[in-house]
């Protein structure tokens, strides 16, 4: 008599049947006149709905020639229509191996899914999936993908699980949440060790941070407490946390929200720091940043360096907007660009050139070459080897050299006796003279100027009106051209005296002068009614309306002389002709006399014995 101790249907392996079709691996036990079957038996079976009748869920089954040993056996076998996922009952028959008939087991026997097996999905789709179905496992043991019989896919049971794509090496540490969507090799695996931690591909990269991520890339690596990301390159770190590298070779972001686009051997260590690319920088301070360019160093509070190579932004909130060599070292200190250029002073600039120094406060050096800004406020409009140490004075052109004691002693504007005050406010321009010009013991605020090929002020569009100052001269020359005036009259030039003869002329001082200055002069007022000139300003003179008034009053007093001289000398030659008349007569009154003397002495010399020279007679 036959009997089955059990009858269980297995899976033979995971995904290697089909749902619908009904494949499985059918282990049981036989026993044989109540001792374990041994040999070839021959099976005969049939799957209904109940243990006692019920419905039928598939055709007989034959299976032939099964190998039975110590009473237990295995044998494939497929059910049609999909039914045994859904449990039943076994109707067996059995036959030993020759015989012709069948012998039905007593009873019908449990089917029983054991739980590594499960329901197969159909390569071609499945219909009818009911809520609650799934995929998977239902104990801590890892669910594994195989490609080439090599792990490709590995699901690591966790609170969250881990997911483990790509190099069988790959691994998650004891965290949750995190995935590694492929890469790796050996010796180079990919490694998360933070919760929610994702690497998206590449080679040797790790995750230590929780939420961290490398998108992809060789060597990288995201540390820090949470939040960094390494979306590719080789061998970057985003260790600050929130941190960022985008790709690029050998960049750390180490600081809090420190970002480096990418480039290679960049270093983004303060909070908030950025790097935009390029070679060798460094982003150190709080919020500093460094746009590009080759080893630039940005480390003071919110400092920019926007290009350019080996420039420093080290004071807070200072800029170096590119160039090479360039350096703002305080406080709000700037260099646009150029060469070597040191803006050392608070708020003080530099916009470009070479070797140009701006250290006064606020001081600032426009371009030129080997300028230096040293007074607080002060400028290099720019030109060459200009210096000033002086506070809001303005310097230009070249070897324009305002002395201060206030300057670093190499300077050639140094003088260590020179009065802190001299040249405060000053303009001083120098053309391109070989000299040097030296601002020395010059008032406040004075305009200097050496123009050695002259001076010109135009006070018209068209460079018609002004004044010039020649070379060597020690005058300012006018325009005076006829071709260059119109409305010309002749004048009245005794009325022009006469006005000037009534015009009061005082001595005065200007308001605010020294007590001891004294000028001699008329009133704009009083000139202005006198002759109307300046158009309606009757509050200024000009030099050309005073020197045309002096030469014509000139003009009118010599016209006045002349007339007054002409009738003098008519007066005059009258008074010399009665004159000579009068001369006449006196001559012949003179003759008659002296006549008539001689006659009376000749007469009394005659009647004397004295001789006539004695006498007087001639």
């Amino acid at each position: 008599m036959f009997t089955f101790a059990r009858i269980v249907a297995v899976l033979a392996a995971f995904f290697s049947c089909s749902a619908l079709a009904g494949e499985f691996t059918w282990h049981g036990s036989l026993e044989d006149a109540g001792e374990p079957a041994v040999g070839q038996y021959d099976f005969r079976i049939q799957l209904f709905s109940a243990e006692q009748d019920g419905i039928r869920l598939s055709e007989p089954l034959e299976l032939l020639g099964v190998e039975v040993a110590a009473g237990s056996f295995s044998a494939d076998l497929e059910l049609a229509g999909g039914t045994a996922e859904r449990g039943g009952w076994l109707e067996v028959a059995v036959r030993s191996s020759g015989e012709k008939a069948y012998r039905a087991l007593p009873g019908r026997s449990k089917l029983a899914l054991e739980a590594t097996a499960g329901a197969c999905w159909n390569l071609s789709g499945n219909a009818g999936v009911l809520a609650g179905d799934f995929l998977g496992t239902t104990d801590v043991a890892a669910l594994q993908f195989r490609v080439g019989n090599q792990r490709a896919l590995q699901i690591v049971p966790a609170s969250i699980p881990n997911l483990i794509g790509g190099y069988s090496g790959n691994l998650t540490g004891s965290v949750y949440g995190a995935s590694i969507a492929g890469g790796g090799s050996s010796g180079s695996i990919n490694q998360v060790h933070g919760s929610y931690g994702s690497i998206g591909g590449g080679q040797g990269n790790r995750v230590d941070a929780s939420w961290g991520t490398v998108a992809g890339g060789r060597h990288n690596l995201a540390a820090g407490p949470v939040d960094s990301t390494v979306s590719g390159g080789s061998s970057n770190h985003a260790s600050g946390q929130t941190s960022a590298v985008g790709g690029g070779f050998d960049n750390i972001a180490s600081g809090l929200l420190g970002t480096i686009a990418g480039g290679m051997g960049n270093r983004a260590g303060g909070e908030s720091s950025t790097i935009g690319g390029g070679n060798e920088h460094v982003a150190s301070g709080l919020g500093a940043s460094v746009g590009g360019g080759y080893k630039n160093t940005a480390s003071g509070s919110s400092s920019v360096v926007a290009g350019g190579a080996d420039n420093f932004a080290t004071g807070n909130w200072s800029t170096v907007a590119g160039g090479i060599g360039n350096r703002a070292t305080v406080s709000y200190s700037s260099a646009a660009g150029g060469n070597n250029n040191l803006a050392s002073g608070n708020s003080a600039h530099v916009a470009g050139g070479s070797n140009n120094i701006a250290s006064g406060s606020h001081a600032q050096v426009q371009g030129g070459r080997n300028n230096l800004a040293g007074g607080a406020y002060s400028t290099v409009a720019g030109g060459e080897d200009n210096c000033t140490g002086a506070r809001w004075s303005w310097v230009g052109g070249r070897q324009a050299r305002l002395i201060s004691s206030s300057v670093p002693t190499s300077s050639p504007c140094y003088s260590a006796t020179a009065p802190a005050s001299w040249g405060e406010g000053t303009f001083m321009w120098a053309g391109g003279d070989v000299e040097p010009m030296y601002g020395l013991g010059y008032p406040s605020n004075s305009f200097v100027v050496r123009a050695s090929g002259g001076t010109f002020f135009y006070s018209s569009p068209y460079q018609g009106p002004g004044v010039r100052l020649a070379p060597n001269a020690g005058d300012w020359s006018s325009l005076s051209d006829r071709n260059s005036k119109d409305d010309i009259e002749a004048l009245d030039t005794a009325a022009v005296l006469d006005a000037l003869l009534q015009m009061p002329v005082y001595r005065w001082r200007w308001k605010g002068e020294d007590e001891g200055n004294r000028h001699i002069g008329p009133m704009a007022q009083d000139f202005h009614a006198a002759y109307g000139l300046n158009g309606d300003d009757d509050t200024h003179l000009m030099s050309v309306d005073t020197n045309g008034v002096a030469l014509a009053a000139i003009q009118g007093l010599h016209a006045r002389l002349e007339r007054e001289n002409a009738q003098l000398r008519a007066e005059l030659a009258a008074l010399a002709e009665r004159q000579q008349q009068l001369l006449a007569r006196l001559d012949a009154m003179d003759t008659a006399q002296y006549a008539a003397r001689r006659v009376a002495l000749q007469a009394t010399a005659q009647a004397s014995t004295v001789p006539a020279a004695l006498a007087g007679v001639q």
